[in-house]
């Protein structure tokens, strides 16, 4: 009995794609590498940019508290001056608006100008405006 050697096959012999299919996942595999790397630096550079205009807003929005809390200065100091002068005046409750009522500047119905008699009153009322605004430098803050 003699025992044939079985042939051995090369696997090139047997599949002759099969060099070409593992070398084109290689090259895959390494674009793929590649385009995440870019992908994830992107990301950080636009991480950074997001950071930045983060800290920009809570700047603004510092700024902006503090210019609320000036504005309401201003009409807290304004209210209880003219009310030491007799003049009433009203605030909101969410010190906006100061309401000077109709009775102490006598405009008409559908009029825009302020009859002689409350005239002085009506400079009083600006001139303590303008005090309470000019003072410390608040004219510089946005209202």
């Amino acid at each position: 009995m003699q025992f044939r050697k079985a042939q051995t096959t090369n696997v090139d012999e047997e599949n002759p794609y099969w060099m070409s299919f593992s070398d084109i996942m290689s090259a895959l595999l390494v674009i793929f590498i590649m385009a995440s790397v870019i992908l994830i630096l992107q990301l950080m550079e636009i991480q950074k940019e997001l950071e930045h205009k983060q800290a920009k807003f809570e700047e603004e929005i510092v700024a902006l508290k503090q210019a609320e809390q000036v504005r309401r200065t201003i009409l807290d100091e304004a209210v209880e001056t003219l009310r030491k002068r007799g003049i009433k005046v009203e605030i909101s409750q969410n010190h906006t608006v100061l309401s000077i009522p109709n009775e102490l500047l006598g405009f008409e119905t559908g009029a825009f100008d302020i009859s002689p008699t409350y005239q002085s009153r009506a400079r009083e009322i600006g001139e303590v405006l303008n005090m309470v605004i000019s003072r410390d430098n608040r004219v510089e803050w946005p209202c």
